[in-house]
């Protein structure tokens, strides 16, 4: 009797690259949904995390303004949740100098996201390499060089990305 080819590298494909639900991949397959989770659950038992992997892909995938934003976004609504959760703490506090200082550390992390770390070059890089470009951009049209504003226009966020990945190996 021959052995059954196994589905696993299949359903990885499908899960991760094109992003279709167990349901979906069990169809395709011909396969029950139980055996999809079967596979996705002994590759997280051996420490593969197949939601990790594609969580990490989509995240990859996005331009680093985007990467930026999300990372924003994410701080920024687990600090909104913790100050909620704090709210009630900190009007329980009766000495207006503690209150302000626990107010003042949720500030405080606000504005250092909010401020371009040294750490985050990814993001400071492809801010400025944004703004040069808009500034030789409106130079051009000032001076009447459409060549160079069409080939900038049509090129912008690969020069960006390109920037971006030069600024990461010299850090």
């Amino acid at each position: 009797m021959a052995k059954q080819k196994s589905n696993k590298p299949i359903i990885k494909k499908l899960y991760i690259d094109k992003g279709l639900g167990d349901t979906e991949i069990a169809t395709r397959l011909n396969i029950t949904r139980g055996t999809v989770s079967y596979h996705k659950k002994k590759d997280k038992d051996a420490g593969i995390d197949l939601d990790e992997i594609k969580a990490a892909k989509q995240y990859n995938n996005l331009t680093s303004t985007e990467n930026f934003e999300k990372d924003q976004q994410q701080f920024l609504t687990t600090l909104f949740n913790a100050f909620e959760k704090e709210k009630e703490n900190i009007e329980k506090i009766e000495d207006p100098a503690e209150r302000l200082t626990k107010l003042n550390a949720f500030a405080s992390n606000y504005y250092k996201l909010k401020r371009p770390s040294v750490n985050d070059c990814k993001g400071v890089a492809d801010k400025a390499a944004r703004l040069a470009l808009e500034t030789i951009i409106d130079f051009s049209e000032q001076h009447d060089k459409n060549q160079v504003i069409d080939f900038l226009a049509e090129h912008f966020e690969d020069i960006v990305a390109k920037t971006v990945e030069k600024v990461k190996k010299h850090k």
